[in-house]
């Protein structure tokens, strides 16, 4: 088994309304399980603990597990920003690695190189093609009062916290050395990226 991450937990963002695909992403069947047991499976490969933040406490009950915790978002709203504040509330380690329960491809060689380089920040988010990935990033402690402040402010975009925050932006070229093609942004927004993904078309098939 490969080393696990120390010092980070894992944590997938299933809270989502999932408008663009027109039912509940995180149970759609995936590699004979479901989108969020597979990439919460990737997780446990890297990680000693991994989360699921979910909307409704008791949705997703059935997964819970001694190293894999069923997290109920702490704010009724939905935004990713929430989902991320209620992770690293209850993580007991000091940083957490945040995904969403639709990115099926990620490579485990980019999530360990965002851990490394998270060390001494408050935030490690890559860029890809010119645009920050803020659910393949890794996030501190530290960045619990920023966010709740940006939250008063309604202010719900996660981008809004870096500049508030010690963030360290992953380059593309940093990001070219790990994962080459950008699988692990690749998201399964609608219900035809999923059937592309499904049918093991080319991932430049799926919408960007």
């Amino acid at each position: 088994m490969a080393q696990v991450i120390e010092g980070v937990s894992g944590a997938v963002l299933a809270g989502g309304r999932s408008l663009r695909f027109g039912s509940d992403k995180a149970s759609a069947p995936w590699n004979g399980s479901t989108l969020v047991e597979s990439v919460s499976d990737l997780l446990g490969g890297l990680f000693r603990l991994r989360m699921i933040v979910v909307k409704t406490p008791g949705t997703l009950a059935h997964l819970a597990r001694p190293d894999r915790l069923i997290v109920p978002d702490a704010f009724t709203e939905q935004h990713a920003l929430g989902g991320i504040y209620s992770a690293l509330a209850a993580a007991p380690t000091g940083r957490v690695f945040v995904c969403a329960c639709d990115m099926p491809f990620l490579r485990p060689e980019l999530i360990r190189a965002l851990c490394t380089a998270s060390s001494g920040f408050d935030a490690v988010v890559p860029i890809w093609q010119g645009e920050l990935q803020p659910l393949c990033a890794v996030y501190s402690k530290s960045c619990l009062p920023p966010m709740m402040r940006l939250v008063s402010e309604e202010r719900l975009s996660v981008r809004e916290l870096f500049p508030r925050v010690r963030a360290r932006v992953f380059s593309e070229a940093e990001v070219n050395d790990v994962d080459g093609e950008g699988r692990s942004f690749l998201d399964l927004d609608t219900r035809k990226d999923y059937a592309t993904a499904k049918q093991g078309l080319p991932t430049s098939a799926l919408s960007r």
